[in-house]
């Protein structure tokens, strides 16, 4: 039952979402500067099955524009029992690759899509070279693109604090996030799903700010007018 409520509302949150950003692209677009950063978590085995989570929000409002999740290669550094599951895990499966690349390149898309037709696509990331590539040929003579140190200190004065903070609080309000626990997710796809879920409330429910608890940060990018109640996005329908 809470496995099928997951995949409902997962869907639902998402399309809420994707059709919110769509409205907005048909009143000009988004802008702002946009950050995005990976999050690294796993499914059933942290060794043996690590993932990739981009995010990629705007920086002044928090706005969550898009994630995606991929797999990642093993670890290294197998003890014996590893190393025995890894060869059995490959025989089944298949040798475990790195979807890093193309869980970013769709983020980038999505903003592509949605980005306002005109004028300079500002995005803020940290130096992996990935990035810079995959920027450069999706917007071209458009982009212009600040890269940062991951290893500064990461407080208010780090200019990647917004998306540092935003993982943080994915970590903290998401229980398959939380480090050392028995809930980390057994499956990647209901890891996406429970996520979204937490991005229509941080994007669309909750205040920027405790100190604003009534300006949520699709009120701040321009996506919205007002602030949702949860039994008004659970009642909303696409209709054709």
């Amino acid at each position: 039952t809470v496995a099928h409520r997951l995949q409902l509302l997962g869907q639902h949150c998402r399309e809420f979402h994707l059709r919110r950003l769509e409205l907005a692209r048909e009143r000009g677009g988004l802008r702002g500067v946009f950050q995005l950063d990976e999050l690294e978590t796993f499914e059933h085995s942290r060794r043996l099955q690590p993932v990739t989570m981009p995010v990629l929000i705007e920086r002044k409002s928090f706005f969550v524009v898009d994630l995606e999740s991929a797999a990642l290669p093993c670890r290294g550094r197998l003890s014996e029992g590893d190393r025995q599951r890894k060869l059995e895990r490959e025989r089944e499966r298949g040798v475990r690759r790195s979807g890093s690349r193309e869980a970013v390149q769709k983020c980038f898309d999505n903003l592509a899509h949605h980005h306002a037709s005109r004028g300079p696509v500002r995005v803020q990331t940290d130096k992996k070279s990935a990035y810079t590539t995959i920027l450069a040929r999706r917007f071209r003579g458009r982009l212009e693109h600040e890269r940062h140190s991951s290893k500064a200190r990461r407080d208010y004065a780090n200019p990647l604090f917004p998306i540092n903070h935003t993982l943080a609080m994915m970590r903290d309000g998401i229980s398959r996030l939380v480090r050392r626990t028995w809930a980390a997710s057994k499956l990647r796809e209901r890891l996406e799903r429970h996520a979204w879920i937490w991005v229509v409330w941080r994007n669309y429910v909750r205040g920027i700010t405790n100190a604003s608890p009534r300006v949520t940060p699709s009120m701040v990018i321009g996506v919205e007018v007002k602030r949702w109640r949860p039994s008004e996005i659970f009642a909303w329908r696409v209709f054709a």
